[in-house]
């Protein structure tokens, strides 16, 4: 796998195929993600041969990842998920600072696709320290806990998050001063031209005959 990064919402749903069979395994439904070392360890696939009943490989089983499928090889891996296995990526999981503010939602996940470790985790601000609408990043060096529900992150390492996306407000406004922006440059050229087009008819009318003003010499009066 060549890509630096690769986002959950981009390979869900994504064909997985087997290489050795060349058949149909499924559509890639779930991340599993081994909390303690914030790697993702495998994922969950569905919609295949075994219809209704998600199949479970390891990240380590992925041949390639290309633009239009995952293609895998070997045979179903056990994540064990009682206990100490993997869990399935928390995304729609809320989001809370150690201090007790709930911080927004996460809605994604950056992660390393040749080693399988989460680079940053996605989510949308409910206004908490008056973050705008849009998208921010979050380190998972800041993750305190996951729960099945919640993420609870250090808020100390959270006073000034990297957005990751612009919201839609955001975006209106940009537009906004763009088209004031272009409307009030549009209104410079179209009075630019018009003082250019009057010199033009001016300096015009100066060389027509009859003009007083006109360089032109009279005619001979004994001619």
């Amino acid at each position: 796998m060549s890509q630096a990064s690769v986002k959950r919402s981009e390979l869900y749903k994504r064909l997985v195929i087997d290489r050795q069979t060349s058949e149909t395994v499924g559509h890639l439904s779930q991340l599993l993600l081994d909390a303690p070392s914030q790697k993702i360890v495998g994922f969950q696939c569905g919609g295949g041969l075994f219809a209704g009943h998600p199949q479970a490989f390891s990240w380590d089983q992925i041949e390639s990842v290309g633009a239009d499928s995952i293609v895998i090889t070997g045979p179903q891996w056990d994540p064990d998920f009682e206990g100490t296995g993997p869990m399935a990526a928390p995304i729609g999981h809320e989001l809370w600072t150690d201090t007790g503010n709930q911080m927004g939602k996460v809605t994604d996940l950056l992660f390393d696709p040749d080693t399988g470790h989460v680079l940053h985790y996605i989510f949308t601000s409910k206004g908490w320290q008056s973050l705008m609408d849009g998208t921010y990043l979050l380190p998972p060096v800041a993750v305190s806990s996951i729960g099945s529900k919640r993420i609870i992150a250090l808020e100390k390492m959270l006073t000034d998050p990297q957005q990751h996306q612009e919201g839609l407000g955001q975006k209106a406004g940009n537009v906004a001063a763009f088209l004031k922006e272009d409307y009030r440059k549009t209104r410079e050229d179209l009075e630019a031209m018009k003082q250019g087009a009057q010199q033009a008819v001016e300096q015009v009318q100066e060389l027509l005959p009859g003009n007083p003003d006109s360089a032109e010499d009279e005619t001979d009066p004994q001619l």
